[in-house]
């Protein structure tokens, strides 16, 4: 996929998703290549890993997009970023850059692969839902039993909440198939919902007799995560959410 003077391959290693960037990153290609790993989170990864090996770095500034991918990596879907490059100018530039300090720095896709698959497999649920009003209601069953089975009782109240204004929105908004996707971090529950809308997600209306009591919109989601947000993914967006116990 060419993204500007940039092409990017993408394989998945299982539930790992290595990126292959091949090209000049600078100024005007970078938003291309923090757009590419943003599409790649969406998609709810183990661990994200990005080979630079064959990028020319024209502009060294231009490697601060990684710090920028490494935060929302964080926050959400809270994965592993691994940047591969062995080159000694390119390292150093990055270690000027402070980069290393938010994201692991690996001389191969090899040695990443090793390093992210001793940390196991995590925890998910993914569950597909049609755009119809029962939908919610399949949604808040799926979470329910996610947080029981995970030990996160006392967050069934807050996610069940937090997953009808998802789906809501999504089934209200647009009205296309959807996938809730549920995983736990540690002591973190993430939900997340992805539709074929493109749209900025936005506060639902008052309640009908058919909403299952959703309605409530946004600002309850806000108040019951620790954080939320969106990332534009390959079909459409993804509806994000981050709990803790």
């Amino acid at each position: 996929m060419w993204e500007g003077s940039l092409l990017f391959d993408t394989v998945s290693h299982e539930t790992v998703v290595v990126v292959t960037a091949r090209g000049t990153l600078n100024g005007t290609t970078s938003s291309a290549l923090s757009g590419v790993l943003r599409k790649r989170l969406a998609g709810h990864p183990d661990a994200l890993v990005l080979d630079l090996a064959a990028v020319a770095v024209e502009d060294r500034a231009s490697l601060l997009v990684l710090t920028a991918v490494a935060r929302q990596a964080s926050l959400w879907p809270a994965v592993p970023f691994a940047v591969v490059e062995s080159r000694p100018e390119v390292v150093r530039s990055m270690h000027r850059l402070g980069i290393p300090r938010s994201l692991a720095l690996i001389p191969s896709v090899a040695a990443a692969l090793e390093v992210i698959d001793q940390g196991g497999a995590r925890p998910s649920v993914r569950e597909v839902l049609p755009p119809i009003s029962g939908a919610a209601r399949h949604a808040r069953t799926v979470v329910t039993g996610a947080c029981l089975e995970w030990g996160f009782a006392d967050l069934v109240g807050p996610a069940c909440a937090v997953v009808t204004e998802f789906v809501a929105n999504a089934t209200r908004h647009a009205g296309t198939t959807m996938t809730l996707r549920i995983s736990r971090r540690s002591r973190w529950l993430l939900l997340a919902v992805e539709d074929g809308g493109t749209g900025v997600p936005e506060a639902l209306p008052m309640p009908g007799a058919d909403d299952g009591g959703n309605g409530r919109g946004l600002a309850l989601v806000d108040a019951l995560s620790h954080r939320w947000g969106w990332l534009p993914s390959d079909s459409g967006k993804v509806v994000w959410a981050v709990l803790g116990v």
